[in-house]
């Protein structure tokens, strides 16, 4: 399941969701919990999202810790993204995901608590 965490991260660096068919639940959901109300439910468009995501921002690496809970059902992925809005606003996004694995060990929920973007803060810190 380690492997697995670390293999999510890596798609958020490169935007390549092509390894979420071996590692996420096809019923997947993955909720930002502090900028998107309605989530995301479902691995195809999960990956949808990310290529939605990376049309807009370019990582220039991530750095990430992972632990893994006693009883192997949960992951914690601490991390910090460096990268670049299309808008060609610099940015240093740090922040939380809980990995929620299924019986069948895959991924089946994905809750994120991250930084805003320099492009959001400007609407949420008015």
């Amino acid at each position: 399941r380690m492997a697995m965490a670390r293999e999510f991260s890596e798609i958020w660096t490169t935007g390549d969701p092509s390894p979420a068919d071996r590692i996420l639940a096809e019923d997947m959901t993955s909720q930002d919990v502090i900028f998107s109300s309605s989530g995301t439910k479902g691995r195809d468009a999960w990956k949808k999202m990310i290529s939605g995501v990376f049309e807009g921002w370019t990582s220039h690496g991530q750095k990430n810790d992972v632990a893994i809970t006693p009883d192997g059902g949960k992951a914690f992925v601490s991390w910090t993204n460096e990268g670049v809005e299309k808008t060609g606003d610099h940015n240093l996004l740090s922040g939380m995901s809980m990995l929620v694995f299924n019986k069948a060990g895959k991924i089946a929920d994905v809750i994120a608590f991250r930084s805003p973007l320099e492009s959001e803060k400007a609407t949420l810190f008015k």
